[in-house]
């Protein structure tokens, strides 16, 4: 896949942050309590490295399907069989991939379900848990970059097409109600 490349004629001169960012467990799971969503933030060029490192580990530990956490914590698929000190070992190598570049944790956790859940009105106003997720990432996101570096102004670019298009559905419902 490779690492996406920020627009250099976008705010010329600033430093460039990427961040990459999954989340957990299944969105299909009607069982779950919480969506979660984590990831990383580092400098554009430090991803390049980090996507260099992070393959070569994962090459020369054997794997051959990109790598998944829960397949590991499980000993599942292409872990199958794999002994804790294997286990152990491939994970330093990935960290270490992760510290090299110089990258900081960032996170967003929106409570679907029991007393502290989001509310019906709210989830209709929303449409979706992951608006409100995303909204909260997004600004970690910021907050992280800013730590780093504190001049300059974040921009963010959404990959995902139906998130861009919540975020759309969002924006335009809003500038509704305020020309009411």
């Amino acid at each position: 896949m490779g690492i996406p490349e920020p627009d250099p004629s976008y705010l010329p001169g600033l430093p460039r942050y990427l961040s990459f960012v999954d989340e957990s467990g299944h969105s299909a799971d009607p069982n779950r309590n919480t969506l979660c969503l984590g990831g990383l933030i580092a400098a554009a060029d430090a991803w390049k490295v980090f996507d260099t490192d992070w393959r070569s580990a994962c090459e020369q530990e054997g794997l051959t399907e990109p790598f998944h956490m829960m397949h590991l914590a499980g000993f599942k698929r292409q872990f199958k069989g794999w002994t804790d000190e294997r286990r152990r070992t491939l994970l330093a190598k990935l960290i270490g991939a992760i510290t090299k570049a110089q990258a900081t944790p960032i996170g967003s956790v929106v409570i679907l379900r029991g007393p502290e859940g989001l509310s019906e009105s709210t989830q209709r106003l929303y449409r979706v848990a992951h608006f409100l997720a995303f909204q909260s990432l997004t600004y970690n996101i910021a907050t992280a970059a800013f730590m780093v570096d504190p001049i300059g102004r974040p921009a963010v670019t959404i990959r995902n097409e139906s998130m861009r298009k919540h975020v759309r559905c969002v924006e335009q419902e809003r500038a509704c109600k305020r020309r009411r």
